[in-house]
């Protein structure tokens, strides 16, 4: 980076996470806009969508209202560490450490409420593993034993208790979860690349006939959806 960029770095962190959350908030207010309705002139609230009652405005798909829950959760995830990181940063007054503390806690209650899997577990696993790279150049294997052993007793069962959790762990336990891979398309999509690159191992199809050779394959396990989309 530039020697601009190096200087600001501390501002980019914070602008970057301030503005993560003014996206977080703008999400819990479009959420609760979306929940709210009134007929003759009584207001009710209900989070639950007519045409989809199972689901919540507040909760994954509809609370990342126009964007992929696991990219905003990639964005949140990072927004996480940098307020940990400025919480730790002994330079701030405590004011400005306890509002990036807060801001964490946030972050993460919006990883839960966005329900995307890959973000639930990157937190599991970097948490874990930011503790211990904060505490063991102190030394501290008591103090880090403890709060892992704290972190994994209070998150575990929160973890689990999201939805989309439990009906991934559901699918694993039943033996369900083999069976939706090994049909998802872009598995399909990559078994039937394998079988090209071995009939054609040095020379390929070329770019231009591609589809081509993959759309006969396709033909061959009887999957029209990926033939009419080639």
């Amino acid at each position: 980076p530039g020697q601009k960029v190096i200087k600001k770095w501390k501002f980019l962190l914070k602008l970057f996470a301030g503005s993560t959350m003014l996206y977080i908030i703008l999400c819990f207010i479009v959420a609760f806009i979306r929940s709210v309705s009134s007929s003759n002139g009584i207001f009710s609230f209900n989070p639950h969508p007519p045409e989809h009652y199972w689901l919540n405005y507040f909760y994954g798909t509809y609370f990342s209202f126009n964007q992929h829950p696991t990219y905003v959760a990639m964005y949140v995830t990072l927004s996480l560490f940098i307020a940990f990181e400025f919480f730790n940063d002994s330079s701030l007054t405590l004011a400005r450490r306890i509002i990036w503390l807060v801001s964490g806690f946030i972050y993460l209650i919006t990883i839960y409420l966005l329900s995307s899997r890959s973000g639930i577990l990157a937190v599991a696993i970097l948490i874990p593993v930011y503790i211990i790279n904060k505490l063991r150049h102190k030394k501290k294997w008591l103090a880090i034993a403890v709060v892992l052993l704290l972190f994994m007793v209070i998150a575990i069962p929160i973890i689990r208790s999201n939805e989309r959790i439990k009906i991934s762990l559901d699918k694993i336990s039943s033996g369900s979860v083999i069976a939706k891979i090994t049909e998802d398309s872009r598995i399909l999509i990559w078994n039937s690349a394998l079988k090209i690159i071995k009939k054609n191992p040095v020379l390929g199809v070329g770019i231009g006939d591609v589809r081509t050779e993959l759309a006969k394959e396709y033909d061959k396990i009887g999957n029209q959806d990926l033939i009419d989309s080639r």
